[in-house]
């Protein structure tokens, strides 16, 4: 049985790092596609509109002559960049308004609460759909617009964690030996609800991107001639049939930028939590 689990925990520490290498590459990918990109991304030239894949132009070209293979690169690092941004500024909004909520409790986790009710109340996308459209739309509005949809849900999160640990009795040490509340919160508390949150915090990154192409794709996020996935496939949706290369080659990104992230994301659930190990292999592997 020890055997079994030594080599359960292993495959899963090895999924892990696999899966770590691979965004890692991704990530380098994106960060640098500026080297990358064979041609200039905002570049038109109409001789060669709607070419399909070649050697010359690998996704082909859109319906102004521009490499797409090109706008992809750029697109996938403007996307990406703002849902990593966007989940980090949500992530830590939402977690540091939880862990106070929690902690203090009374009136200020009331109001909170409430407020973080009230923003739950409708779906989180047409919630985001209504404040971009609100703010005039433009990537940065559809970012503010998720974040404010977001935070909830950390909130809440971090609220129920810090309930488990409030009263646990080495908080109470701590806070005989002279503890101030943010040494308690963020030395004591936050370490040891962190690896839910940081789970969270990278499947949300997928999900994230989503919603934000989704804003674009509806006109509510980035404005041309801006490369950005979900404005590509709303240029391009008109020419499915006719040039389908336009709108597969930024899904496709898409597709494989959050594929990448869920992955990973569900791997390090498996490595920061063994009884989820446990669960999936079998009773007979839990410690």
């Amino acid at each position: 049985m020890k055997q079994r689990q030594t080599v359960s925990r292993q495959g899963v520490r090895t999924r892990f790092f696999v899966f770590l290498t691979l965004t890692v590459l991704l990530f380098a990918a994106v960060l640098f596609s500026h080297l990358l990109c064979p041609y200039d991304p905002n570049a038109q030239n109409t001789a060669i509109a709607l070419q399909p894949p070649s050697a010359a132009h690998l996704f082909g070209t859109d319906r102004f002559g521009r490499d797409l293979f090109s706008r992809v690169l750029v697109g996938t690092k403007t996307s990406l960049l703002t849902a990593l941004f966007l989940v980090a500024v949500t992530a830590a909004l939402g977690t540091i308004t939880g862990m106070v909520s929690g902690y203090r409790g009374g009136v200020l986790d009331t109001l909170l609460m409430r407020l973080s009710d009230l923003c739950l109340a409708f779906p989180g996308l047409l919630f985001a759909m209504a404040i971009a459209a609100m703010l005039g739309g433009g990537l940065k509005n559809a970012a503010l617009a998720l974040l404010l949809t977001g935070w909830p849900k950390y909130a809440r999160l971090a609220r129920s964690q810090t309930l488990a640990l409030k009263d646990a009795p080495f908080l109470d040490a701590c806070a005989l030996a002279g503890a101030s509340t943010a040494r308690l919160l963020f030395s004591h508390i936050l370490p040891n609800i962190a690896p839910t949150l940081l789970v969270t915090a990278a499947l949300d990154i997928g999900t994230t991107m989503m919603e934000l192409a989704g804003l674009s794709f509806l006109g509510l996020g980035a404005a041309p001639p801006t490369a950005e996935l979900g404005s590509m496939m709303s240029d391009g949706r008109s020419m499915l049939q006719t040039s389908p290369w336009v709108i597969l080659a930024p899904g496709l990104a898409i597709f494989i930028v959050v594929s990448c992230f869920n992955l990973l994301g569900d791997a390090l659930r498996d490595v920061l939590d063994p009884r989820s190990t446990s669960r999936r292999f079998g009773k007979d592997l839990a410690p």
